[in-house]
């Protein structure tokens, strides 16, 4: 019973997360921060912090950690398909975005 309530927990947490850093994607889109004058230090923190805030997940959040473990394998390559798809569509647009 507790393993069921803790995966759910999880999996409510993992949900609100996500809504709260597309909502702060659009923000930051919306503000066009990320614009041709960008500080190339900006961009590596974009990067960096996601990585960074899951991996401090990872490790202090057992809870977390079992969900992440119980996540299918085929679920995971697709979702890291998207990530390597939107950062080339996200890097061939600043580049381009940069040059003019």
């Amino acid at each position: 019973m507790a393993a069921v309530f803790e995966r759910k927990m999880a999996i409510a947490v993992t949900g609100a997360v996500l809504v709260l850093w597309f909502a702060l994607n659009l923000i930051i889109n919306l503000l066009e921060v990320f614009g041709p004058t960008t500080p190339d230090l900006y961009v590596y923190f974009a990067i960096l912090i996601p990585v960074a805030l899951l991996a401090a997940s990872y490790v202090g959040v057992a809870g977390f950690r079992r969900f992440l473990l119980s996540i299918d394998l085929r679920l995971l390559i697709i979702v890291q398909g998207w990530r390597v798809v939107g950062a080339a569509f996200f890097f061939s647009t600043w580049e381009q975005r940069s040059s003019e």
